[in-house]
């Protein structure tokens, strides 16, 4: 595969997000632990996929107020939802312990900025911009368990009955998601995938900067590195057969009889062709895709009122 057919494979797709941001977000689920738990689901690029969807559609729907961008776009790119907001689903706690952040966060920036003349804003420009980054990316990450509602009570249950099969399951599940969004074209072999992924993958890790590394254990974050890019290669690896030759029962099992996505959902179609929807329409979603979705969207509303 050319470099020119990469470019071309990555400009298909339709994450809302370039190829690159994409795989930087798979890497920080993929590999963000909490006191050594794994805290990603086995089922990521489907996550991210559906995250965008809902606020597409919540915005074309015209069902967030005014001042919804701000805190959900942050971060890296003011074109696609932040990963601050794609995180949203590993906070753990109740819809009021969140909208209590919301509103703390909200009432720190009025108290901050209120009564400030133009001349002072003018003169702590970069300290003001520096504090309202920080609150809209905690505001974002609140924001994004609300966005989460469908996938923890739509799809988090579908991989916790897989059990030991989850991990093959989101792997399928990732590349069926991932056929869908890209441009059909012709087949490319599994070298020509896995080259594509591994070529990302230095994007990736620019993407988020640096790795910083444990200078009071050198030797261990060294072997923990490696052991990290070993799991990556072999993960890459799978994707490419999955995405390029999935086995057929596999697929039947993890895909069709789950109905797990369907292209001809309303609420799919809507999100991929930027359509206006309304709410009673979104409920007549059959996939457990499209129930994600709707359930997403209808989290979003709910917390867009603590704004």
């Amino acid at each position: 595969m050319t470099m020119l057919d990469r470019r071309d494979f990555l400009g298909s797709l339709a994450v809302s997000s370039a190829g690159s941001a994409f795989f930087a977000s798979l890497l920080l689920a993929r590999n963000l632990r909490v006191h050594g738990t794994q805290m990603s689901p086995p089922n990521r690029l489907t996550s991210f996929a559906l995250l965008d969807d809902i606020v597409e559609l919540a915005m074309t729907s015209n069902l967030m107020p005014a001042n919804f961008n701000g805190y959900v776009y942050s971060d890296f790119q003011l074109a696609i939802p932040g990963n601050l907001s794609r995180m949203g689903w590993l906070v753990r706690a109740s819809e009021q312990q969140v909208a209590n952040v919301i509103k703390r966060e909200k009432s720190e920036a009025e108290k901050t900025w209120a009564g400030m003349s133009r001349e002072d804003l003018s003169l702590r420009r970069s300290k003001v911009l520096e504090e309202q980054v920080k609150i809209e990316g905690k505001v974002a990450l609140m924001m994004g368990w609300f966005m989460s509602r469908g996938i923890r009570e739509i799809l988090e249950p579908v991989w916790s009955v897989a059990g030991d099969s989850a991990g093959e399951m989101g792997v399928y599940q990732d590349m069926f998601v991932l056929k869908q969004l890209a441009e059909k074209s012709a087949t490319q072999s599994i070298e020509d995938i896995e080259d594509l992924f591994l070529q990302m993958n230095p994007r990736m890790i620019t993407r988020i900067h640096t790795l910083i590394p444990d200078f009071d254990d050198g030797e261990n974050w060294t072997i923990r590195i490696t052991d990290w890019r070993d799991e990556l290669k072999l993960l890459i690896e799978r994707y490419a057969r999955a995405y390029v030759q999935p086995e057929s029962d596999k697929m039947d099992r993890y895909v069709h009889q789950l109905e797990f996505y369907d292209p001809d959902d309303a609420v799919i179609k809507a999100a991929r062709n930027h359509r206006r929807i309304n709410l009673s329409t979104m409920a007549a979603s059959k996939s457990l895709y499209a129930q994600a979705l709707v359930r997403g969207v209808e989290g979003l509303v709910q917390g867009s009122k603590y704004l």
